[in-house]
């Protein structure tokens, strides 16, 4: 069995009025040449989406813009949804907003 890599995360977006259903995969993993990449994935649930690659030197960086990059998300409205994704199945197209946020409101 898999052990789950603690530096994998998955958060999605959701608000059906606005009609927003997204999500934002976040990944730090080693290449071939020794360097940390930060792997972004990004779109529209049930679609391809995009990715973005960024290289670093030493973990400690990488890690520290994976942080950062959370923490926006995070402020942003995304959550962790209570489903885990797997490979080879298709989304649901009806989501629902997670458990844990609140509306957000304009001051």
């Amino acid at each position: 069995m898999a052990k789950t890599d603690l530096r994998d995360i998955y958060l999605e977006r959701v608000d059906a009025s606005k009609n927003v259903a997204r999500f934002y995969a976040v990944s730090v993993q080693t290449n071939l040449f020794g360097e940390q990449t930060l792997i972004r994935m990004f779109g529209r649930i049930n679609k391809v989406g995009r990715a973005h690659l960024e290289t670093f030197d030493d973990a400690e960086s990488a890690e520290l813009a994976r942080a950062d990059i959370i923490r926006k998300k995070l402020k942003r409205g995304y959550c962790v949804p209570a489903w885990q994704p797997q490979k080879s199945t298709r989304l649901s197209r009806t989501r629902q907003p997670c458990q844990d946020t609140k509306p957000r409101t304009k001051l």
